[in-house]
């Protein structure tokens, strides 16, 4: 009960996203972000990656990057797999300098949704931080944000750029 009561008080997602026709098919851009093992060719941040355990929706990831100059290590829960329309993780661990990542953040997802229109596919990345308190909320706002939505104007130009 403690648990349930605890979400009722949760602070609004600071959302943010972006988005862009890309002139290749669904399936095809599904080919560059469904394997884990791509997401360095294509999401900015990222600067390894790995599988570390099943597929598909359920599935854990590992991305390995930088913030604030240190080095950082997140394994990722697939929470939304519906190919080749959506792809969606959440984090589920956090790592800095080999400890556990100050948590400003609650809950993290990333959510790639692809919809066929007809010059492409809209590719629409959303990023969603859930912040554990007013202050932190305030310091996704003015301090992450900026950084965060550069990644995804990357992202999806990235993707644009692969090859079809």
């Amino acid at each position: 009960m403690a648990g349930d009561v605890r979400y009722l008080y949760r602070m609004k997602p600071v959302t943010d996203q972006s988005e862009r026709v890309v002139p290749a098919t669904a399936s095809a851009i599904w080919r560059w972000i469904e394997p884990v093992e791509n997401l360095p060719r294509w999401f900015p941040i990222a600067q390894r990656s790995e599988l570390v355990s099943g597929s598909g929706r359920g599935r854990i990831q590992r991305m390995y990057s930088e913030w604030a100059g240190k080095p950082v290590e997140i394994d990722q829960q697939v929470i939304h797999y519906d190919p080749p329309n959506l792809l969606g993780w959440k984090h589920v661990r956090e790592l800095m300098n080999g400890k556990p990542a100050p948590q400003l953040s609650v809950e993290t997802r990333v959510t790639i949704r692809l919809e066929p229109v007809a010059s492409g596919t809209r590719v629409t990345i959303v990023s969603e931080h859930v912040p554990g308190n007013a202050l932190k909320a305030l310091v996704i706002r003015l301090v992450a944000r900026p950084r965060i939505r550069r990644i995804l104007d990357q992202a999806v130009g990235n993707l644009a750029a692969l090859p079809a």
